[in-house]
């Protein structure tokens, strides 16, 4: 996870490569923290190899985004649980 300082005193925490249960709620507790003037925009694509697991996971990152941001975009095959969670 980089925290990458944006246009207009914006925050980007890219955390792109690969993407993982943990690796997720641990971005979206970040952007909860951060300070902002602005809006919490999250955009979060499939986490890929879960087996089993992926729908629940997805879900469950999707209600942790609803508590984390006031804005969820949602890419991927998968990443509808995102959407349905939150």
């Amino acid at each position: 996870m980089r925290i990458v300082r944006g246009k207009n005193g914006g925050t980007l925490i890219d955390d792109t490569y690969n993407s993982s249960p943990i690796a997720v709620a641990e971005a979206l507790r970040t952007l909860s923290s951060l300070r902002t003037k602005g809006r919490r925009i999250a955009l979060l694509g499939d986490m890929l190899e879960l087996g089993q697991f992926s729908a629940d996971e997805h879900l469950k990152a999707g209600r942790q985004a609803a508590k984390s941001t006031d804005f969820l975009i949602t890419a991927g095959k998968y990443a509808r649980g995102f959407a349905e969670g939150a």
